[in-house]
């Protein structure tokens, strides 16, 4: 059983649980759930950090020649109902104040983290989608909102000296270093060695 100095951190894009909410899109997401059960398992004081989808990745139906045609996933009720307000803050982004909502489903140990803007309206685009945006700045404005976020609620509700590590999930949770800035902590993962898994943003 680990002791509250030890806690372990993932900051994730994508995180699929049990309970059905759509806030994943394949491997990745699957893999943290793992590691976010086997930690409860085990005891660790663990948090995982990642975005709350309102309309998830992608579903499809079909027209009368069998034609794909994708569309949104709203997020079932039930898995909405199952997560609790934990934490409200700002972040600034874009020169504005950016209201967060942090959402988390406990299992013993494991707390899952899902983070939420509640405005201006142009933020709530940012997450409105896994992977999923309408230009090159949006991206990155959702992984910047990624980071910062994770950054304050680290700081307001596991405190940094209680951080063990911070393990960073692709290149898409790889600006949080660039805001938190506690060397000898942070491990960087890549799943995907390729331009088609990680994010790529213009100079």
């Amino acid at each position: 059983m680990s002791n509250d100095s030890d806690a372990i951190i993932s900051i994730t894009p994508d995180l699929a649980l049990d309970m059905g909410g759509y806030t994943y899109a394949g491997g990745l997401g699957v893999l943290e759930g793992d590691k976010f059960y086997g930690a409860a398992a085990l005891g660790l004081n663990y948090y995982v950090i990642t975005l709350l989808y309102r309309n998830g990745y992608v579903d499809y139906d079909f027209d009368e020649d069998d034609n794909p045609i994708p569309k949104p996933q709203p997020q079932p009720k039930s898995f909405l109902e199952s997560l609790r307000l934990v934490d409200t803050f700002t972040v600034r982004l874009r020169n504005e104040n950016v209201e967060v909502n942090a959402w988390e489903y406990r299992l013993g140990s494991a707390h899952a983290v899902f983070l939420e803007p509640r405005g201006p309206e142009w933020a709530l685009r940012l997450t409105d989608r896994i992977y999923i945006e309408g230009s090159v700045e949006e991206k990155f404005l959702k992984y910047i909102f990624l980071a910062r976020g994770a950054v304050e609620f680290i700081r307001r509700n596991v405190g940094l000296e209680n951080v063990r590590y911070i393990d960073l999930q692709e290149a898409y949770a790889a600006m949080v270093p660039i805001t938190l800035r506690i060397p000898g902590r942070y491990r960087l993962i890549i799943h995907t060695p390729g331009p088609w898994g990680a994010s790529i943003v213009p100079k």
